[in-house]
């Protein structure tokens, strides 16, 4: 799915990237969730030249030198980098889990993509998020042993260590367990300061 956003919502997704796909859903009926790993990773690089003919444009690299590249057909709004803008890249990801009552559904893998493209005639930018589901069924709850079993998608079981003994002790046989692996990136060309 591609839709086209605004500059001020551009930016806004952009700031807003590790809220929006960090947050898990609320917890069902007092089951444990969160955020069990996270990340964000910015860089940036100041437009040098553009050869808008060539579709080249030349950066400057991380250790100053310069980096040329040349921009595919598939990147509009290409006319509107120009040297002294900054290209920003940032990228996110994040493990996160919900454990809830059964709805009656089995072990399954789901995945969802989208990406917001800025409009045309604005600076290039685009953001991608791709996110992969796993659900698994707990089998087995053994709180002597602080281990829960989980049956996959494809009926294999594995047994896990629970570190945390309070959320041990809100898990039953037949809940639902969400896992949600998150990755973004963001690319946006910022106007100059000057």
């Amino acid at each position: 799915m591609v839709r086209y956003l605004g500059r001020g919502a551009l930016y806004a997704a952009t700031a807003s990237l590790a809220l929006l796909v960090a947050t898990p859903a609320l917890a069902d009926q007092g089951k444990p969730s969160g955020v069990v790993q996270e990340g964000m990773v910015q860089t940036s690089a100041k437009v040098l030249k553009v050869d808008k003919a060539k579709r080249m444009v030349t950066f400057e690299g991380q250790d100053g030198d310069p980096v040329t590249m040349h921009v595919p057909e598939s990147v509009q709004n290409f006319d509107q980098i120009d040297p002294g803008d900054r290209l920003v890249t940032t990228y996110y990801e994040s493990v996160a889990y919900e454990v809830r009552k059964s709805d009656g559904s089995a072990p399954s893998i789901g995945t969802a993509a989208e990406v917001d493209r800025a409009k045309e005639g604005q600076k290039p930018g685009v953001i991608g998020a791709q996110t992969v589901t796993l659900t698994m069924k707990i089998t087995d709850v053994d709180k002597q042993e602080s281990e829960i079993t989980l049956e996959g998608p494809d009926g294999t079981l594995r047994t896990i260590k629970v570190r945390d003994q309070d959320k041990l002790g809100q898990l039953e046989v037949g809940d639902m367990v969400d896992i949600t692996f998150t990755e973004a990136i963001a690319v946006t060309v910022e106007p100059s300061e000057g």
